[in-house]
């Protein structure tokens, strides 16, 4: 009964090891990145490896597991060689990938991923572009870790392991059993997000992050991510030079000019991103009255951009388009791929080299859409997520209140010195909406009653939130930004494909805002995209790294919004509306005039087009 069960436990054992070892090439072979870094923080990379190496080896167990389960069954002990030609396999497979990614990290500064793979297609160019020295060094490399799994192998797996003859009953529990254990390390435990990269993200230094990520899952992952775009773009409506010409006709402005409304240039920032906060929720933005109405008081002395719509459905898609400007991909999305969003620019670094200290704060998971490692990437100079809150404090099902999120924030930031940027991200508003609420105020909105109940919560707490900050020194110098992540649907029940559901709030406020412009309303359409250069802007800071995003103030920018979501985007003119399903190739909700309805379709197009061709740029 005992014999598969520890015969299992010491193979992953071996794999446990083995992925060790390959670390350690890593770090030795970086050793120059890593040399004026701390010994507790390097050896930080062994300890968070842990969960993505567990689900690699869970996937690597499966065919053992049936295996070992027929061997101990029928008593047929050739069957172990067949789990060892199995492992050998696989060590060669993992060997490989640990040594090619040692100069591809030079290059790209990231692990081996698909588009790596691309370039095997062109092996003598991989031959040219490596050099003999290279090549020498990754065969030898390769060799030096079959040989040490060799060793590793016999010491923790062939000598340790006796079998004990046939067994049906035990190898039928063994059989019915493992499952469990294996399928959830696959998925990482059983919280209702899946592990994903993020879980191995621990540290300021990319290389540490990099290091502890396991090569193989971050390779699989990766092609699985892209395997039907590898090097095509789906969303090809027309020649790239027209898209082009398209898109940069929409960016063009005639006069760079726009109000300045702040009283300084260097203010702090606070922003709150509001998830799942759609434009329903608040009158002065369309919605219904009840529910929301400490913003609403908020917005009577603030900007309120009242025509601002999501660039995608998911949280992931919203960070990439508040802090980098980027707008959604429809099909994937640049924050699960940690290849490509360190290409991206973020508002966290532009500021860091203003003299900000940067801070982001979250009551939940942020390994959830790999928003751990994109956060990690933006240099926040600190990070507070759920398993940074103290343990009696209440929470739900995802993480800590929302008030206590707030009540955190004010606490970190009488240690802070200014000008600071500190992003709190709340969690109330996201299902199952179990907020400390009781009773319920709102019994209407059917079956999204829970949802506008979660929105009064959260309203309330930014009204408490408000409170207490006007009570700080540092608030009179203070830009405060609230906007939501992406939409949700509503009491309104709008169709997922129609622009209503995108509409979101965008807001700013604060006692830094001139008085003239205190309670001015922005009815341009804009996207959450535009909020880097519309702040930056403000702040005479260049932003042209920023090129998707526009200045939402200057009123000789186009008025467009952009929003991506499964198979398909929205486009928003002011002259016309579309949402068009690209497998079906169906517009929905057209609202044009016929003589707007090419150049406005063809505009949207031309822009999905480019944004993807981008995104596989990267």
């Amino acid at each position: 009964m005992k014999f598969p069960w520890v015969y299992i436990l010491r193979q992953a054992i071996f794999w446990f090891l083995f992925f060790m070892f390959g670390r350690l090439i890593f770090l030795v072979y970086n050793h120059a990145e890593i040399s004026n870094l701390e010994w507790g923080e390097i050896l930080g990379v062994f300890w968070h490896d842990k969960r993505l190496d567990l689900s690699v080896v869970c996937y690597m167990l499966i065919l053992p597991w049936l295996l070992v389960s027929a061997q101990t069954v029928s008593g047929w002990n050739p069957l172990r060689y067949m789990v060892r030609i199995y492992h050998l396999f696989l060590v060669f497979l993992v060997s490989v990938i640990t040594a090619s990614e040692l100069g591809l990290y030079d290059e790209w500064g990231t692990k081996i991923n698909y588009k790596a793979i691309e370039y095997l297609e062109h092996p003598g160019e991989v031959m040219n572009t490596a050099g003999w020295g290279m090549t020498v060094m990754v065969l030898l490399l390769v060799l030096l870790q079959m040989v040490f799994a060799r060793w590793l192998y016999r010491k923790t797996v062939v000598g340790k392991s006796k079998t004990s003859g046939r067994s049906v009953l035990g190898g039928l529990v063994f059989l019915l059993l493992l499952p469990v254990p294996l399928f959830l390390g696959m998925r990482g435990g059983w919280k209702p997000i899946p592990i994903n990269q993020s879980a191995s993200y621990f540290s300021h230094h990319n290389v540490l992050n990099q290091a502890a990520v396991n090569s193989s899952w971050n390779l699989i992952h990766s092609i699985t991510e892209n395997y039907k775009n590898l090097d095509h773009n789906p969303f090809i409506y027309m020649p790239d030079s027209e898209a082009q010409q398209i898109v940069h006709g929409l960016y063009e402005v005639p006069q760079d000019t726009f109000p300045h409304i702040l009283t300084t240039t260097r203010p702090n920032i606070v922003m709150i991103i509001l998830e799942s906060w759609s434009a329903d929720l608040i009158p002065e933005t369309g919605g219904d009255t009840g529910i929301t109405s400490a913003f609403g008081e908020l917005a009577a002395q603030g900007v309120l951009f009242t025509n601002t719509y999501a660039t995608g459905t998911r949280s992931h898609e919203g960070m990439a388009a508040i802090f980098s400007g980027f707008p959604g991909q429809s099909i994937t999305t640049i924050v699960g791929q940690p290849d490509k969003f360190p290409k991206l620019p973020m508002i966290s670094k532009t500021l860091k080299k203003e003299g900000y200290h940067t801070s982001f704060l979250f009551g939940g998971q942020l390994i959830y859409g790999n928003i751990k490692g994109f956060i990690y990437n933006g240099d926040f100079d600190k990070i507070i997520e759920g398993a940074d809150f103290d343990g009696d404090i209440p929470q739900g099902r995802l993480g800590v209140h929302d008030e206590y999120l707030f009540k955190r924030q004010l606490n970190e930031l009488n240690y802070v010195e200014e000008p600071l940027l500190s992003v709190m991200f709340t969690l109330s508003t996201h299902a199952p909406f179990d907020m400390p609420m009781n009773p319920l105020p709102i019994q209407w909105g059917g079956e999204e009653r829970m949802y506008l109940n979660s929105a009064r919560y959260t309203d309330n707490q930014i009204r408490a939130y408000f409170e207490a900050v006007r009570k700080e020194k540092w608030y009179p110098n203070t830009l405060f930004i609230l906007v939501a992540d992406h939409s949700h649907r509503s009491q309104r029940m709008r169709p997922f494909y129609s622009i209503g559901y995108h509409k979101i709030p965008m807001m700013f406020y604060g006692e830094v805002i001139k008085k003239p412009y205190r309670g001015m309303k922005v009815d341009r359409i804009v996207s959450q995209v535009d909020l880097a250069a519309t702040l930056l802007a403000q702040m005479n800071i260049d932003h042209s790294a920023y090129h998707w995003s526009k200045n939402a103030l200057n009123p000789s920018t186009q008025e467009f919004a952009f929003n991506a979501f499964t198979e398909g985007f929205g486009w928003i003119r002011p002259d016309g509306n579309f949402s068009f399903q690209h497998v079906t190739r169906q517009c929905f909700e057209a609202n044009m005039e016929p003589s707007d309805s090419v150049r406005v379709t063809r505009e949207g197009k031309a822009y999905m087009q480019s944004v993807f061709k981008e995104y596989l740029e990267y």
